[in-house]
């Protein structure tokens, strides 16, 4: 028997428990990012595509970290430069990378200096450190030993909400 459209439109789908990226058992998957000599850690699942020779288009009287907006495929998204708001120095890359990462309104873009990697992360890799950015520490979760080389959890949309509400001189709502 179908149900009437209106009915089908108002239920909603819920994942389990089980399926939530901490019970995995080999690690919690992530994607990682380079951002000069930072190593970042992003949810595997959220989303996004590299974009190369990224035309930007400025905003008058903008921050220096906000580089302006990118149109991708008719939509518009705010570009941002980490290595600008973190105080970090671009690596001479043989390439520049623009990294388009979420979905929808909540896309933005950063360039990044190495293409990103997929990464897991297990509990016995966490690892303590006092060392993170000041601009960072809020937005910043675990910091995991993977392959050798220190990755920080990074809370990239609080991160971006925090940046955009710092500069425009009003208080988050």
């Amino acid at each position: 028997m179908l149900l009437k459209a209106t009915i089908a439109l108002e239920r909603r789908f819920e994942l389990p428990d089980e399926a939530s990226p901490a019970q995995d058992p080999e690690g919690r998957r992530y994607c990682g990012l380079r951002v000069g000599n930072l190593g970042l850690l992003v949810a595997h699942d959220v989303g996004g595509e590299i974009i190369e020779d990224a035309r930007v288009f400025p905003l008058p009287r903008a921050a220096s970290w906000c580089r302006g907006l990118i149109n991708l495929r008719g939509n518009l998204i705010p570009a941002f430069d980490l290595h600008e708001s973190l105080g970090l120095t671009h690596l001479k890359a043989s390439r520049q990378w623009c990294l388009a990462l979420g979905a929808g309104q909540a896309m933005l873009a950063f360039p990044v200096d190495a293409l990103p990697v997929a990464l897991r992360a297990e509990e016995g890799s966490m690892v303590r450190t006092h060392v993170t950015l000041d601009p960072l520490r809020a937005h910043a979760g675990a910091t995991y030993r993977i392959n050798g080389d220190l990755w920080l959890e990074f809370k990239h949309l609080e991160f971006f909400r925090a940046l955009c509400t710092t500069a425009s001189g009003s208080q988050p709502s």
